[in-house]
């Protein structure tokens, strides 16, 4: 009797551990910070990117010429905050799905399980800058940004 009771605590003890893992794969797979012990918002995926953008002193921006492409490094005239990136570019922000009309790539299995990808952010903003002269110059601006179940927004589109 005592062999028995010890094989099916072994395999309710094995069950639970299997169940618990794999709620764990599930909740990490659709997104959830465990840190946090909560799933984000879409404003918290917004804030991680838009936070990305404003720490910059400098942006790449790409122009199409006739003669092919120019890539320019430019040094930024930064926004005050956050408050003051969201007043100068209403709207900036949305969340892609990885598989609508190609805009981003497709999000593999363990980057979704792992959670260094939950969410794609598309930020349209204007780009505040200096030329080489000192002249003040606004350019458009669309970025792509991955981010990860607890927030940290990164290029996840190289």
């Amino acid at each position: 009797m005592g062999a028995r009771l010890v094989r099916s605590f072994i395999v309710v003890f094995a069950g639970c551990a299997t169940a618990l893992v794999l709620a764990c794969a599930v909740l990490s797979y659709n997104g959830f910070c465990f840190k946090e012990k909560r799933f984000l918002s879409d404003r918290d995926y917004f804030a991680s990117a838009v936070s990305e953008i404003i720490e910059r002193n400098a942006q790449q921006l790409i122009t199409q010429e006739p003669g092919g492409t120019l890539f320019r490094s430019v040094p930024v005239i930064k926004y005050a905050g956050a408050g003051d990136f969201h007043r100068k570019n209403p709207n900036c922000c949305k969340v892609v799905a990885d598989d609508v009309a190609n805009e981003v790539p497709p999000t593999s299995f363990d980057q979704r399980l792992f959670g260094y990808i939950a969410k794609f952010v598309v930020v349209t903003y204007v780009v505040n800058y200096l030329t080489a002269a000192g002249d003040q110059k606004s350019e458009k601006k669309t970025e792509y940004f991955a981010v990860t179940n607890c927030g940290h927004a990164w290029n996840g589109i190289s």
